[in-house]
């Protein structure tokens, strides 16, 4: 698991957004950013290199 030491308390949401949009950009998204049955908030998108990254934020 990587964390950002950029996310601080209060900034999990608008900082998923971004690394999000960043990671999907020139890449592909897997899964939108978005509510499913094992997370409220979820994202799932290969960077531009064919890595996968699965972005969870508890409620």
């Amino acid at each position: 698991m990587c964390v950002p030491a950029s996310i601080t308390k209060g900034s999990h949401h608008t900082q998923k957004g971004r690394f999000h949009g960043a990671l999907a950009e020139q890449g592909a998204e897997l899964m939108p950013r978005g509510s499913y049955g094992f997370s409220a908030r979820f994202g799932w998108v290969n960077d531009r290199f064919g890595v996968s990254w699965q972005l969870n934020l508890p409620e």
